[in-house]
């Protein structure tokens, strides 16, 4: 089984259409069932970086964040761009 490239980030995204723009990230894509994961199960673990692609109308989006237990919640930047907002750490 090949190792995973740790170097590459992780980009949760609420969109497939997003999958285009993040070459070279391992794109996981939870929101709404779609991996079978239930809504409010939370993630654990630490990546290098981690990106996550929410809507700019998501009215969730802090909920979504803290979901990602081992990331500080006051840690993430963040960046408007083309209707969508781009968390970071």
């Amino acid at each position: 089984m090949p190792r995973q490239n740790s170097e590459r980030p992780i980009a949760l995204i609420s969109s497939p259409a997003a999958f285009l723009s993040l070459p070279g990230a391992r794109i996981l894509h939870p929101f709404g069932g779609w991996l079978g994961y239930k809504e409010g199960t939370k993630w654990v673990g630490r990546v290098e970086n981690i990106i996550v692609i929410l809507p700019e109308t998501n009215q969730k989006a802090e909920a979504i964040l803290r979901l990602l237990a081992s990331y500080e919640a006051d840690s993430w930047t963040r960046e408007k761009i083309d209707g969508m907002i781009i968390y970071t750490q």
